[in-house]
Order: structure tokens, then C-alpha cells, then sequence
């Protein structure tokens, strides 16, 4: 009997306050950590799409401005040197890097369409570095020569040597027609380079 009361009791609301505050307070706490768990999901992935958009409007504007720097170097106001034409395609390999580093190597000649001549001038660049380093040297200091100046000194992007390095990396992840620049200008030194600008 004792039993049956309380089952009745608890149907009908009489039952322990402790019970059903307990309960109660349970499905508060379920809501609140469900509301949390909400705002918490949707205010990261707000902070996620922020953080592609600055990130997107970053490249674009590097692209931009790699875009500009290579037209400038292509089509001088005024007569370059061989060593100032070199120090402004140096400018440009973070630029590149940077763009390229984190897209489909597909996107290449679409995002930048002065790609192949792009790849002509860093391989002729590379290909002119190595001739420096390797001319008038033993095998053994020469290749010393060559690997420090590939290597990394303080910072990536101050490291004119694996910039270039990267650059070339990426540029053979691209179209056949970039590899077959390398190609060219590798075997066939000054005969692949452009025009003198």
C-alpha cells in the first residue's frame, strides 16, 4: 500500500521536492549546455570563415601585387641591370610562395596567367647562381658554395637562395609546360633566356 501511494505521489506531483527539483534543475543544465554547446559551434565557425576571408583577402592581395611587380620587370621604364633585375625577382618569390603555396598547382596559370615566363626568369636566376658559385672552384667548394647558399639563414623569406629553391619547388608542381622551361633553361643556360629587358 505503502509503495502504491508513492508511486501515486510522484505521478501526481507530491513527491520529493528534492526529486523533482533535481529533476528539474537537470533539464536546466541540459538546455544551458546545449544553448553553450550552440553558441560555442556556431561562434567558431563564424570565427573560422573570418579567418579564410582575411586570409583569402590577403593572397589576393598578394597575387595583386606579384601580378603588378612582375609587369613592372617585364616592361622596365627605364634600362635594368642584370644585377637589378635579379634583386626584383628576388621581391617577388615570397610573394609567389606565399600565393601558391596553399593552392592547387592546377590554379597556377589561371590565378597567374605571366606564369610561364615567371618560371623562365626564376630558372634562369637559379640556373646563374649556381654558374657563380660553381665557376673557378674545386668540386668540393663549389658544392659547400652551393648548398649554403640554398640553405636557410635567419628567416625563410630573407633567405634569397631557398626562396628561390621554393619557388622552383612549386613551379614543378605545376603544368608540363613550366617543366619543360626548367628543362630549357637548365640544359641550353643563356640560349632559353627571353629577350634581355
Amino acid at each position: 500500500m505503502n509503495v502504491m501511494r508513492k508511486l501515486r505521489g510522484n505521478a501526481t506531483g507530491g513527491g520529493s521536492p528534492t526529486a523533482t527539483g533535481g529533476g528539474g534543475g537537470g533539464g536546466g543544465t541540459v538546455g544551458t549546455t546545449a544553448n553553450g554547446n550552440i553558441s560555442g559551434a556556431v561562434g567558431t565557425r563564424v570565427g573560422d570563415e573570418i579567418s579564410t576571408a582575411t586570409t583569402d583577402a590577403r593572397i589576393q592581395i598578394s597575387l595583386h601585387t606579384l601580378k603588378q611587380l612582375f609587369n613592372e620587370y617585364t616592361h622596365p621604364k627605364e634600362a635594368l641591370s642584370e644585377h637589378e633585375r635579379d634583386m626584383k625577382l628576388y621581391q617577388m618569390l615570397p610573394l609567389f610562395c606565399k600565393v601558391f603555396s596553399t593552392c592547387p598547382a592546377a590554379d597556377m596559370s589561371e590565378k597567374f596567367w605571366d606564369v610561364v615566363a615567371f618560371c623562365q626568369q626564376v630558372s634562369r636566376l637559379m640556373v646563374s647562381e649556381i654558374r657563380k658559385r660553381a665557376s673557378n672552384q674545386s668540386t668540393e667548394a663549389a658544392s659547400i658554395a652551393i648548398v649554403k647558399f640554398l640553405e636557410i639563414e635567419t628567416t625563410e623569406e630573407t633567405s634569397s637562395g631557398w626562396m628561390l629553391l621554393s619557388t622552383l619547388n612549386l613551379l614543378a608542381n605545376g603544368d608540363v609546360s613550366l617543366i619543360q622551361v626548367m628543362w630549357l633553361c637548365s640544359s641550353g643556360g643563356k640560349s632559353a633566356q627571353t629577350n634581355e629587358m
